[in-house]
């Protein structure tokens, strides 16, 4: 009988130590998710910033050099310092799709302006409409890109620092008579105007689907 008793009290005391082995795991597996959303949160802001409706954007130059180097190009530039850069290439001429800027003095930056000077990642694919009415162009260039590097201050520098992929969408518009490029005045065989107007899309980023997680892990803890 007193064995039988020792042996019970054995068995309770492991399971109890279990526990909180298992309790401790869980801690440090809920407080990497945390820091792991703060990293998160650290990435450009999410939501839809669009031209038309959020005048802190600014839209400046476009030009279509895809009939002569396989480029288009776009930017706005905000107090003599770019806001966003749209650079997309012909997979075909340069064999790869180009990349895109979004800058600290836009409404999607959501780091220290004094560290970190804006995101900056590749497009993944893009595609060009024009359609002409006579003179008149409607051109809506609309792509698809990956941040993952972060510009560091100071930007003559050229330092950068990677980051957590950040997937975003772009539109850019152009509703009017474009300027045609020649060779006395511009690159031949190029077209460019300013933008009607320019839309990124962030999604939410994963903070809360980690912060479910974790909570997922303490259930099945306890």
């Amino acid at each position: 009988m007193l064995y039988k008793n020792i042996k019970v009290k054995l068995l309770v005391s492991e399971e109890s130590a279990m526990k909180k082995v298992s309790l401790k795991r869980c801690a440090a597996v809920c407080a990497a998710i945390v820091l792991m959303a703060g990293v998160l949160q650290a990435d450009p802001i999410a939501g839809i910033f669009d031209s038309r409706t959020d005048s802190t954007i600014v839209c400046s130059f476009w030009q279509d050099c895809t009939a002569v180097i396989g480029m288009f190009d776009g930017w706005g530039s905000k107090d003599g310092v770019t806001q966003w850069y749209i650079e997309a290439w012909d997979p075909d001429w340069a064999g790869w799709a180009g990349y895109i800027q979004l800058n600290w003095n836009g409404p999607w930056f959501g780091d220290n302006p004094e560290e970190v000077g804006g995101y900056e990642g590749q497009i993944t694919e893009w595609t060009l409409s024009e359609t002409y009415t006579g003179e008149f162009l409607d051109l809506v260039l609309t792509g698809t890109a990956v941040l993952n590097k972060k510009h560091m201050m100071l930007w003559y520098d050229w330092q950068y620092e990677d980051m957590s992929p950040v997937p975003v969408t772009f539109e850019m518009g152009f509703s009017g008579i474009p300027e045609q490029g020649s060779a006395e005045t511009y690159s031949e065989g190029t077209i460019f105007g300013t933008p009607s107007y320019v839309v990124f899309t962030i999604p939410e980023p994963a903070t809360m689907v980690l912060l479910g997680l974790g909570g997922l892990f303490l259930r099945k803890c306890r």
